[in-house]
């Protein structure tokens, strides 16, 4: 799970998109979990483990709409908003 707290409309276009990207790479199924100090005093049954589970990229409620060149990647993606 990886979090933001960033409204997305208020954002230049590339910014989220960044956001998604690295989180994908980074947290998607399969890939090996880091030996961070975090992780190894958290989770130390977890270090260097393939992540299992579902990826999820958390934002706060959006006081605006996300705009459509933001959502539109998702679908390429395959991202649920």
């Amino acid at each position: 799970m990886s979090r933001k707290i960033s409204q997305l409309a208020d954002l230049e276009r590339s910014t989220p998109l960044a956001y998604l990207r690295k989180h994908l790479t980074k947290h998607s199924p399969g890939q090996v979990i880091s030996g961070t100090a975090r992780v190894r005093t958290n989770f130390p049954h977890l270090v260097f483990k393939p992540h299992r589970g579902r990826s999820i990229l958390e934002v706060p409620v959006q006081r605006q709409p996300v705009p459509r060149e933001i959502l539109e990647p998702t679908i390429t993606l395959r991202v649920a908003p």
